[in-house]
């Protein structure tokens, strides 16, 4: 079949379907090209082979081809089902990364996100953000109540607040990473909770996700916070 000899963007590069069933006996693709990005790094580090199905029309012809082939097996992958994946915590290190849950839980629920802790690659990924469906169009709404007229707004409002389901997102800290392991030592609660704001503005940027004004504010001051740390460091 034509599709056989179509490339695509996967975890170990760019190749044929046929090169990837090669190995893979089932075709584990991302719909969305900014998720993809934002696991495309997690899931190469583990050995895990996933597509890229967020071009156009990529993930139809991979769905299309498993209707017309019953042997060919396909599965959509999120954040949230491939953070499932992850290592689990000790129960030790579950008690000492308490305060750091406590914290980002406090400081994120604003924002509708959940955060947990595990283990996983690469090391120097810090964090994995998921948003679901029901978030993402959330999002799509605050943005456009932003820039929309007050009749707009009031009608967005309305949509928004008869769609809002409490949790739509979910940060995932990473504890084999540094930084991580240095926030769940900090004692110093005002600063965890900055570090936790700084995070989370890092996740959405990694998940090319336009900022809203309270997380523009959050950047804002916690840029503010840094500069004038660095400043009173040398005075």
């Amino acid at each position: 079949m034509i599709i056989d000899f179509l490339p695509f963007e996967t975890t170990f590069g760019r190749m044929t379907l046929k090169e990837f069933r090669k190995k893979n006996p089932v075709l584990r693709y991302v719909s969305s090209h900014d998720q993809y990005r934002q696991i495309s790094g997690v899931a190469a580090a583990q050995g895990e082979a996933i597509i890229n199905g967020g071009y156009v029309y990529d993930s139809e012809l991979l769905e299309r081809f498993s209707e017309l082939n019953p042997n060919v097996f396909v599965e959509p992958v999120d954040a949230a089902g491939f953070a499932q994946t992850f290592q689990d915590i000790t129960l030790e290190e579950r008690e000492s990364t308490f305060d750091l849950l406590r914290a980002a839980d406090q400081v994120l629920r604003t924002f509708q996100c959940a955060t947990d802790i595990k283990k996983f690659l690469p090391i120097e990924m810090p964090m994995l953000y998921h948003l679901s469906q029901e978030g993402d169009f959330l999002r799509s709404v605050e943005h456009s109540k932003e820039i929309a007229n007050k009749m707009w707004s009031d009608i967005l409002s309305n949509l928004s607040d008869s769609d809002s389901n409490g949790i739509n997102a979910h940060l995932f800290f990473n504890l084999r990473n540094p930084l991580i392991q240095k926030l769940v030592k900090l004692k110093d609660g005002r600063l965890l909770s900055r570090a936790v704001q700084m995070l989370y503005i890092q996740a959405l940027l990694m998940g090319h996700h336009p900022l809203h004004s309270k997380e523009l504010s959050l950047l804002t001051e916690g840029l503010s916070d840094l500069i004038e740390g660095c400043i009173n460091d040398h005075l």
